[in-house]
């Protein structure tokens, strides 16, 4: 047997033992608030492999000549391929799991679906009461590029409609707050 058989990939390890976190948010048997916290701690150790070993590994393949490119581009392969799929079980543990576990105890999170009537004024305010004044809007084009953008930092990207719009034109809003991830409202 070769030496490098003889051994898992660390990274590949590590997403293994990711995935059985996820797992654990997938558990029925668990009770709700801790399948949530399950799906929060798979999240953000996926946010930190990114940021510290993928961003390793894309660094060394820059510099890395022959076998070594080779078997760093089949890692980073490897690792998308994985990623990709426990990003798609994430979803579906999260909408069809989560989502009508946490409304059949009353709570609501809106993402796309149309804000019901008795919250919209309540909504509207707490955005601008206390959201609004802490967004900072940057406009890039190619002539204008994006800013340096900070890690660990919330940024809302969408496409402005300019008076005069430019092919290509994007806007980012930067959060310059750290805001609580969820606004109770009162009952509809």
């Amino acid at each position: 047997m070769q030496a490098s058989r003889l051994y898992f990939d660390r990274d590949l390890s590590w997403l293994s033992f990711n995935y059985r976190i996820l797992q654990e948010a997938a558990n029925p048997e668990l009770p709700l608030y801790d399948r949530i916290r399950f799906l929060a701690i798979y999240s953000s150790n996926s946010d930190e492999f990114f940021r510290v070993r993928v961003a390793a590994l894309r660094s060394a393949r820059l510099v890395a000549l022959g076998n070594q490119a080779e078997d760093l581009d089949a890692l980073l392969d490897e690792i998308m391929l994985q990623v990709k799929t426990q990003q798609h079980e994430y979803g579906q543990i999260y909408r069809e799991q989560l989502l009508p576990a946490l409304a059949q105890k009353g709570i609501i999170l809106y993402q796309n679906e149309q804000v019901e009537k008795a919250h919209q004024a309540e909504i509207r305010h707490f955005f601008r009461s206390r959201v609004l004044t802490y967004l900072q809007p940057v406009i890039f084009s190619e002539k204008n590029p994006p800013p340096f953008l900070k890690n660990r930092r919330l940024y809302f990207f969408y496409s402005a409609k300019a008076q005069r719009p430019s092919p290509g034109d994007f806007s980012i809003c930067l959060a310059q707050y750290s805001f609580p991830p969820f606004a109770p409202l009162s009952e509809a």
